[in-house]
C-alpha cells in the first residue's frame, strides 16, 4: 500500500503508512483538545491553528478502528483519545507505523 498525507477540513490531518494503517490527528473546533469549544468559522478565518492537545482516531486497511480506553483503566471506551500531548501522539503514530503490514486475510 502507499503511503500518504491528507487534510482534514482544515482541522487537522491523517496519515496512512505503508503498512496499510492510518491515523487521524485533529485539533479544530469541536475535537478533544485546546480548540474543542471554538467556533469552526473563527478557526477557518485563521491562517495557522494552534493547539497543545490533540485527538486521534487509528484504523487499519481493513477499516477496523481501534478502541481506546478498553485497558480498564477508564470507564469508557471510545473510537478516538483526546487531549493528547505531541508527544503521546508522536508514540501512538510509531506504535502504528511498526504494525506488520495487514493482510488480505486479516479481520
Amino acid at each position: 500500500m502507499e503511503s500518504f498525507f491528507q487534510i482534514n477540513d482544515n482541522k487537522g490531518f491523517l496519515m496512512t503508512f505503508g503498512n496499510g494503517y492510518s491515523i487521524s490527528v485533529q485539533f479544530g473546533a469541536g475535537n478533544y483538545g485546546d480548540n474543542y469549544n471554538a467556533r469552526s468559522e473563527e478557526l477557518r478565518a485563521m491562517r495557522n491553528v494552534n493547539s497543545t492537545k490533540a485527538e486521534i482516531a487509528m484504523w487499519g486497511a481493513d477499516d477496523k478502528m481501534f478502541v481506546f480506553g478498553s485497558d480498564g483503566e477508564k470507564d469508557f471506551v471510545s473510537m478516538v483519545a483526546g487531549y493528547l500531548t505531541t508527544d503521546e501522539v508522536f508514540t501512538q503514530m510509531a506504535k502504528v507505523a511498526a504494525l506488520p503490514p495487514q493482510t488480505s486475510e486479516a479481520s
